[in-house]
């Protein structure tokens, strides 16, 4: 007993993640369907989760409506006597929870502070300890440096965030920034959903493809630069290491102004990497190669030579 169980129809999940991500920060545990288990025990998974939870809040909307899961998921909360707390997001209030206080964030807001406040009254919240430090991984960088590397095999997200758990901290957040190719999307979004189950928080950009008049093709990836400096430039002041896993030049300007400010940078990148970003750094860096051994013989990665 302890967890949030979050009922909601997978067309909402854009909402539902930030709202995830809201209620772990106010100190409670989550759970929610993800679906990355796709063998015939996902439905037990489920009931299990929802039988044992604490607190049951259902995310309504019309799309949520027409989900024979959701709707399954809320007759069986109620049943079991669960505390209700429904999220208005679309469309109207439910017959089935038309009778309960609902909160209304059709305006895509998260919900007040007074929301929180009531589910702590029937869920516990952890004590929130401020982290130390933070991890920035360039994901659609580190695939394909790893690819000139030939240390595909050995790129292990698992024991990576293990070791930034085990050399940096239990508290130490992990942002895993990324983008979506259309020709293989199940198997990313596979891919992202096991990374955010494994405790990283996913920082999603746009992926561009274009054919040239040369018949050549131009890539890019959108989004992803401005939400890493983004979220690097505003943490915590607590927070006094930043972990950088790159090699884009765009990202220079972002280590010139966290040293500013007096935060130690590591950054961990390949060793012919950009120039700007080298020039950079005021102290050493980790080289790309040698963090993935680390990590592979369960070494410390992240101290630098």
């Amino acid at each position: 007993m302890g967890h949030i169980f979050i009922s909601y129809s997978h067309k909402d999940k854009e909402y539902v993640h930030r709202l995830q991500e809201a209620i772990q920060n106010e100190g409670f545990e989550v759970w929610i369907d993800d679906r990355v288990d796709y063998g015939t025990r996902w439905p037990q998974v489920i009931q299990e989760q929802l039988d044992s939870c604490s607190a049951f809040i259902v995310v309504v909307s019309e799309t949520a409506f027409e989900s024979e899961w959701v709707q399954n998921e809320v007759v069986r909360a109620k049943r079991k006597g669960k505390p209700f707390f429904p999220l208005l997001l679309s469309g109207d209030p439910w017959l089935s929870v038309e009778t309960t206080q609902y909160v209304d964030v059709k305006d895509d807001s998260l919900p007040p502070k007074k929301f929180y406040d009531e589910i702590s009254k029937v869920a516990p919240r952890q004590h929130k300890t401020m982290p130390s430090a933070a991890v920035f991984v360039d994901g659609f960088w580190l695939y394909y440096a790893c690819r000139r590397q030939n240390l595909t095999e050995k790129l292990d997200y698992v024991k990576l965030i293990n070791a930034i758990r085990k050399h940096l901290g239990d508290q130490t957040s992990a942002h895993y920034f990324y983008a979506f190719k259309s020709n293989t999307y199940e198997e990313q979004v596979k891919h992202v959903n096991l990374l955010r189950i494994a405790g990283y928080t996913i920082e999603l950009g746009s992926f561009i493809e274009r054919r040239l008049a040369n018949d050549t093709t131009f890539t890019q990836v959108c989004g992803i630069e401005s939400l890493l400096v983004l979220r690097a430039s505003t943490l915590p002041k607590e927070v006094g290491t930043v972990v950088l896993i790159t090699g884009d030049s765009e990202f220079a300007p972002l280590i010139d102004h966290l040293q500013k400010i007096s935060k130690e940078i590591i950054l961990v990148t390949e060793s012919k990497t950009s120039h700007a970003l080298r020039k950079a750094m005021k102290s050493g860096v980790i080289d790309l190669k040698s963090f993935i051994h680390a990590i592979e013989s369960g070494k410390n990665p992240f101290r630098r030579t």
